[in-house]
């Protein structure tokens, strides 16, 4: 699964796009209000894949587990 889906919770552009990159930010700044599903629901990706600890912390002593057994 990708970390981001396109106006699901991130805008995706091209990379090297200075136009799409500029066009994003106009849009998130002009119509914050159209933003706030969007916040929330990177918000809410970060916190459920990627919080310190609840998930991420708990993978890494797992992994510490599994290497000092071999």
């Amino acid at each position: 699964m990708e970390v981001l889906e396109h106006r699901k919770n991130g805008l995706l552009v091209d990379f090297f796009s200075t136009e799409q990159i500029a066009d994003a930010v106009v849009e998130a700044l002009d119509q914050p209000q159209n933003m706030q599903l969007l916040r929330q629901n990177a918000r809410q990706r970060v916190i459920d894949h990627y919080d310190l600890h609840s998930v991420c912390l708990p993978q890494q002593l797992r992994l510490i587990g599994q290497a000092s057994m071999r």
